[in-house]
């Protein structure tokens, strides 16, 4: 029976479908949107939420001027991609619930009492602050870069969130990984990417590449998780 759970990705645990599946969607969705963009971009002169805009400057300028800081001002034109990087926020977002969700089945593992009652507590706190995190990326998609014209202060006080959300969230999935016996690169991985956005958000980092590091890193814990659950299930 369990060949063939493994075989058959309907059968995975929750974790892994749903990791996945916002893996691809925010990936599928960010290429969509990338591809429609209507000025040239890359990471290194666009921020991620740059996609998500409905207007961009019309010159074909980047919309923050990497020199200098400041947001584009005169002409603007229509962003057709915008909508789909949106979707992809909302969408992953709301994949991350029972990505997170999915821990609670290994709540009550451990080989003694005290090691039980660890693993109980980081998986509780893993699933509160994983929702905060789910949710933050939903109001990230629908409280979008431009929001209101101009720059929305929503939109940036949703993005601190999350990403302030994330240092716990790669803290505690790193011990929470090494009492389950995950390979050890897993928590490794989680303290490392948990001490680069540390860095980030504490220096005010200026720089649109730091952010596309620390969301495809975070992407990729999320990976390891997966993996890690898998392996855990049908070894």
């Amino acid at each position: 029976m369990a060949t063939i759970n493994k075989k058959n990705p309907l059968k995975w645990p929750l974790t892994c479908k749903a990791g996945i599946t916002t893996i691809l969607l925010y990936i599928v969705f960010l290429l969509i949107a990338w591809a429609l963009f209507p000025n040239p971009a890359t990471p290194l002169d666009h921020w991620l939420s740059d996609f998500g805009r409905i207007y961009v400057p019309a010159n074909g300028s980047p919309v923050w001027d990497p020199h200098t800081g400041k947001l584009y001002s005169g002409a603007s034109q229509y962003n057709p991609g915008g909508i789909w990087y949106n979707l992809g926020c909302i969408i992953g977002g709301i994949a991350l619930f029972p990505f997170f969700a999915g821990l609670l089945k290994y709540k009550d593992e451990g080989e003694s009492e005290s090691q039980k009652k660890k693993i109980k507590i980081l998986t509780y706190l893993l699933v509160i602050l994983g929702f905060g995190s789910a949710l933050s990326l939903i109001m990230v998609g629908i409280f979008y870069e431009d929001f209101g014209g101009g720059y929305s202060q929503v939109h940036h006080l949703w993005t601190m969130i999350l990403f302030v959300l994330f240092l716990p969230i790669m803290g505690i999935m790193g011990f929470w990984a090494w009492l389950l016996k995950f390979k050890r690169f897993t928590s490794i991985y989680g303290w490392g990417i948990m001490i680069f956005d540390a860095i980030v958000i504490f220096t005010n980092n200026n720089l649109a590449i730091a952010e596309w590091i620390a969301v495809f890193s975070a992407l990729g814990l999320v990976a390891m998780v997966v993996i890690g659950v898998y392996s855990k299930e049908f070894a």
